[in-house]
Formats: C-alpha cells, structure tokens, sequence
C-alpha cells in the first residue's frame, strides 16, 4: 500500500496541458535536422544507414557525425591497404638504350592493375626535356616515352611516374 510522504498532494495534467506540451515540442523538433539531412554526405550506404541509425537512438548530431567521419576514414584506410600497385610488365621499371648520333629512341611501357584501376602515367624527371611521354589509346595501359635528343650527345634520363590514383610505381628511362 502507497502512503504519501506529508505535505504530498498529486497533480494531473489536463488533457489540454499535454497537448500544449507536445505542441511546444513539435515546434522545437522542427528546428532541427532529420537523420537523412545529417548523413547525406555519406555515400557509402553502409556507412549513411548506420549514421541515420545512430541519430535515431541517441539524437546527438556531434557524436553521429565524429562516429560516421571515423567510419569514413577507416574505410578509406582499407581501401588503401588491400590495392596492389600498378605492374609493370618485361622489366619496364628500368630500361636503357644506347643510340647514335641521328638515332630515335622509343621506350615502351606495358603496365597492368589487378585490382582493375585505370592507371595514368607522367613524366617526373625529363632530363634537358629531351623525352616526351604518349599514351596508346588502341591498347590502355601503354605509354610510350620518345627521346627527342637525337642530335645531343650524353647520358639522359626519364622517370615516368605510374598510378592507379593510389600507389605511385616508377619507371627510369636511360639513354
């Protein structure tokens, strides 16, 4: 049996007491963003529902988005971990030729990814900026690099930089 402590009386909301009280609050909820505005930014779906999930059961906007930003960061870091860099096929990483005088020199460059990245290719060395870089657009994935110092005599070098836009490989050219 219930016995009040002295001096309790017991108060009830009226019906329209409540009903302002929910009023406020839907007033006060209209100011703030839903769980889907907070995790648009996310494009990974996993990683978007488990932001909208989060915000559901704890409503806090600031905890959402550092464990969402986390998530985010962690997913990148797997991606860079499990990709293979950009191969380069017949021992293309270092490549001489010895020329004459009046002698055009063509390196070429067979690259490949198992992952399936695209990989691009630039020069980052260009010794008397005698080499020139192309890419064969009948066969993906293959660079030439042509010296253009046939009348120049000495030692030149290359290096051509492969990436699949995560791991940079290089390639030295010599003439």
């Amino acid at each position: 049996e219930f016995i009040p402590p002295d001096g309790y009386e017991p108060t009830f909301d009226s019906f329209s007491d409540r009903a302002r009280k929910i009023r406020q609050l839907q007033v006060l909820n209209q100011d703030l963003p839903s769980a889907e505005e907070i995790c648009a930014e996310y494009n990974n779906t996993f990683i978007r529902q488990a932001c909208i999930f989060d915000f559901g059961i704890t409503g806090n906007e600031t905890l959402v988005r550092s464990t969402s930003d986390f998530a985010q960061e962690e997913k990148e870091i797997r991606t860079l971990l499990l990709n293979t860099p950009p191969g380069i096929r017949d021992g293309g990483r270092s490549q001489n030729i010895t020329v004459g005088v009046c002698i055009d020199a063509v390196f070429k460059i067979e690259s490949f990814d198992t992952n399936g990245d695209n990989v691009t290719a630039r020069i980052t060395r260009n010794d008397g900026t005698l080499f020139e870089l192309s890419d064969k657009e009948s066969a993906p994935g293959t660079f030439e690099v042509k010296f253009l110092g046939s009348g120049v005599v000495g030692n030149f070098k290359a290096h051509v930089t492969l990436t699949d836009d995560i791991t940079p490989v290089l390639a030295t050219m010599t003439v």
